[in-house]
C-alpha cells in the first residue's frame, strides 16, 4: 500500500488530501449553518434527506469521485497487464493463474509486477505452489 502511494505523482499526492479537506470544510460549514439557523432541524429531523443537503453533499464529493475513478481504472489496467501479482499482506508474488492469486482478499492487496526480478527487488518472495519464473 505504501509503495503504491509513493509511486503516485506529486500532483496526486497533493490534490487528493486537498480535495478531502475541502469536502470536510464544506460539510462542516453546512452543519454549522444548520445549528445557527432560526429553525434548526438537525439530523434527527431529517435534514440529511432534504434536496439542499443532497446538492451540497454531491457538489462536495464530485471533485473526489473523478480522481478516484481515474486511479481505479489505471490500477485495474495495470493489474490486468501484469505478468505476476504480489500480495501486499503476505509479501508473496504469484503467477496470474495461480489459485492463491485468485484467493487474494481484494484488489486493494494486489500489487502488479512484470518480472520476477522486479518482485524480489520490491521485497516479495516467490509462491511455493506455482513457483513463478520469467519465461524467455
Amino acid at each position: 500500500m505504501l509503495e503504491w502511494y509513493l509511486n503516485l505523482s506529486l500532483a496526486h499526492k497533493i490534490i487528493g488530501p486537498f480535495l478531502l479537506i475541502c469536502f470536510c470544510v464544506v460539510m462542516y460549514l453546512c452543519f454549522l449553518s444548520l445549528t445557527r439557523s432560526r429553525y434548526p432541524l438537525g439530523w434527527h429531523r431529517g435534514f440529511q434527506s432534504s434536496p439542499i443537503f443532497q446538492i451540497i453533499m454531491w457538489l462536495g464529493a464530485f471533485p473526489l469521485i473523478i480522481p478516484a475513478l481515474i486511479l481505479r481504472s489505471r490500477r485495474k489496467r495495470a493489474l490486468s497487464s501484469a505478468r505476476f501479482v504480489g500480495n501486499l499482506r503476505t509479501r508473496i508474488f504469484h503467477d496470474r493463474n495461480c489459485e492463491y492469486a485468485q484467493r487474494i482478499y481484494s484488489n486493494f492487496f494486489k500489487y502488479p509486477l512484470n518480472t520476477s526480478a522486479e518482485a524480489t527487488q520490491s521485497g516479495f518472495r516467490a509462491c511455493n505452489w506455482c513457483k513463478p519464473v520469467d519465461k524467455k
